[in-house]
């Protein structure tokens, strides 16, 4: 393969020419005709399609319509009846319900009467008769709030003196619908005249619909409709089908219809059309046994999968051709290849030959890194060392410091002390003073005593620090103690902050901190742990001060700082929302003498005495997980049963 590689690559004889352009005039036939016979196929699928969609129309058009004029002969049938017998309330009850149970394609019934019909004193009189969970239900509806003698299926057959296809808001199966209903005007002869008394309306089951057309083969993906004189109903409820309220579908479609010549509308809807946001075929053809219509949506993956089908077919025969091609090319360079192996052989060993001597060049950059290496782990060390003398001196300066505070803490105590004894020295004289001096006095000795307390407060805070200066400074390892790890967390979450905020007076930044106190006393090195915070927590803050630096006042620092308890571990998560760790780089954040940090800033060591502590010394775990110029967070984790 070598050889025909580098034979493509230096020879320009005729027959490589001539190869060539056989293989590529070859090639741009096979896609020329690719790309035809595609074209042709989804013209020819896209009418195949819209004849389809429309034959689908008309078909489910008349099926529905034999449903609807099924429903029709039996309402008129029950409105003969009901018109010519005298029928008690119970008897039109039972009446109804055996009419709603031999009907299944009738969802509930609704018989109104005329205002006081039945009772001078009652106005409204609707029962109302339904199916739920396969049991008839019936109810009592119409007040004064709902006032049905005004609504379209009342108001058009009691008007026109005929049965009429209208909409309806009563509950159907507890839920509202607009579904059309069949309602039929109901009269009796009274003193020789034909009198109106009410209205017989019916509610077609939209259920009874949909089980009625998937049994005549439609798809799960396939969608019906009807348009009715107001809106457009889905026909299958479960489905969110129109993107638009139905109202405005409906004047849609209707503006299509108009435009259509037999009332039959089919065509391709796009992306993002009135009905869907996907591209769809639709058609709509006439119910004539209503004034409504019927439509149907096929979405386009189901209608385009025959020209689908087609194209992979052609795809893979084209692609065979291809790969045909190829291998004929491929052979015949191959055997204009061979003729000058023996050549190629003999150059090899030359090459083979002079590739055996040494490359100064890489020899001298091998060295060139080796010596850069060394000098910075030279300026490592001394940085190092430089530490090593700041601690020692940082150690000194607190115990020269640990002494007159002692004294400070102390003579604080006994302040407060002397200011309670006052008190009661007072209290002795308090029938001798006047009550304005004896009220001055003890307003002093309470500021005395307030300031003592406050005195003592931040002198133990000062202590604290102190002793957290002594125990960072020291070199060598600590014993295991019981430790309130909560308390030493919080004291060097300070301890970083006001540090940093000692170098730079403008640092600021917002501490998010939750403890998990049922963690109580563990045991733990406490010294050396300290330094692990104090570590993670100098390197957050410098983190966040460098990107505050570079983002100004579009930027605002966040320290979060948390302990988790857990049945054999604890966790402390320390997270910054800084400038990051490289994901090039976080390996080796825990290696000794490498820093994130520019020359001089950083020794390198901070991290990589940190993890020592943790994973040798207290066997845990501590890792780090950062997105660049995000976030950065150290998790460490520590077993509760040490010693």
């Amino acid at each position: 393969m070598k050889q025909v590689i580098d034979f493509i690559r230096n020879e320009r004889s005729l027959a490589f020419k001539l190869i060539l352009i056989f293989f590529f005039g070859f090639s741009s036939v096979f896609l020329i005709v690719f790309l035809y016979n595609y074209n042709v196929s989804k013209s020819l699928s896209d009418k195949n399609e819209k004849q389809h969609v429309e034959n689908l129309a008309l078909s489910t058009a008349s099926k529905l319509d034999k449903v609807l004029h099924r429903a029709q002969k039996s309402t008129d049938y029950l409105a003969h009846n009901i018109q010519n017998a005298e029928y008690t309330p119970a008897e039109l009850t039972e009446f109804i319900q055996h009419f709603l149970e031999n009907t299944e394609e009738i969802d509930g019934a609704a018989l109104a009467f005329e205002s006081f019909y039945f009772d001078d004193s009652e106005e409204y009189f609707v029962s109302y008769f339904y199916r739920i969970n396969g049991k008839i239900e019936s109810k009592m509806i119409g007040n004064t709030q709902s006032d049905y003698a005004l609504k379209d299926w009342y108001v058009s057959p009691k008007e026109t003196g005929k049965a009429v296809w209208s909409e309806t808001d009563l509950d159907q199966n507890g839920k509202s619908t607009n579904f059309p209903v069949y309602s039929v005007p109901l009269y009796r002869f009274k003193n020789g005249r034909r009198s109106f008394f009410g209205v017989l309306s019916v509610d077609i089951s939209l259920d009874y619909l949909e089980d009625f057309l998937n049994d005549f083969g439609f798809s799960e993906s396939d969608n019906s409709f009807v348009v009715t004189q107001n809106s457009v109903i889905n026909i299958d409820s479960d489905k969110k089908l129109f993107k638009e309220e139905g109202a405005k579908v409906r004047e849609e479609i209707i503006k299509l219809i108009a435009q259509s010549d037999n009332g039959v509308l089919s065509l391709k809807l796009n992306e993002d059309n009135f009905l869907t946001k996907e591209k769809v075929c639709l058609a709509v053809a006439p119910l004539r046994a209503t004034n409504l219509s019927v439509g149907i949506i096929l979405s386009e993956k189901e209608s385009t999968a025959e020209i689908w089908i087609m194209g992979r077919n052609l795809l893979i025969l084209t692609l065979a051709g291809f790969l045909i091609l190829a291998v004929l090319f491929l052979f015949a360079l191959m055997k204009a290849a061979k003729k000058e192996s023996i050549i190629e052989r003999d150059t090899k060993r030359k090459w083979e030959a002079e590739d055996a001597l040494p490359d100064v060049t890489e020899l001298v950059l091998a060295l060139k890194e080796k010596q850069d290496a060394l000098e910075a782990a030279h300026l490592q060390l001394i940085e190092s060392e430089r530490m090593a003398s700041i601690g020692q001196l940082t150690a000194g300066i607190a115990h020269e410091i640990k002494n007159p505070l002692n004294f400070v803490n102390n003579f604080a105590l006994l302040t407060v002390s002397l200011a309670n004894e006052l008190n009661e020295e007072l209290e002795k004289f308090s029938e001798m003073l006047p009550k304005n001096d004896k009220d001055y006095l003890l307003e002093i000795t309470g500021d005395i005593q307030s300031n003592a307390q406050k005195i003592n407060e931040h002198g133990k805070r000062a202590e604290s620090i102190v002793k957290g200066m002594l125990l960072q400074s020291r070199g060598k390892s600590g014993e295991f103690q019981l430790t309130d790890v909560n308390a030493l967390l919080a004291e060097y979450v300070n301890l970083g902050y006001h540090g940093m905020r000692a170098q730079d007076s403008n640092f600021n930044i917002k501490i998010d901190a939750e403890y998990d106190q049922s963690i109580g006393q563990v045991m733990v090195i406490p010294q050396n742990l300290s330094r692990v915070f104090l570590n993670i927590i100098n390197n957050a803050c410098y983190s966040t001060n460098e990107k505050k630096i570079l983002l100004k006042d579009a930027y605002n620092p966040v320290l979060t700082v948390h302990s988790k308890n857990f049945d054999k571990h604890f966790e402390v998560h320390i997270h910054d929302n800084g400038k990051g760790i490289p994901q090039a780089v976080i390996d080796k954040v825990f290696n000794p003498f490498y820093t994130t940090k520019p020359p001089g800033q950083g020794t390198g060591l901070g991290l990589s005495l940190s993890y020592n502590i943790i994973v040798k010394e207290h066997h845990g775990s501590m890792k780090v997980e950062s997105v660049e110029d995000e976030f950065a967070e150290f998790i460490i984790s520590i077993p509760k049963n040490l010693h």
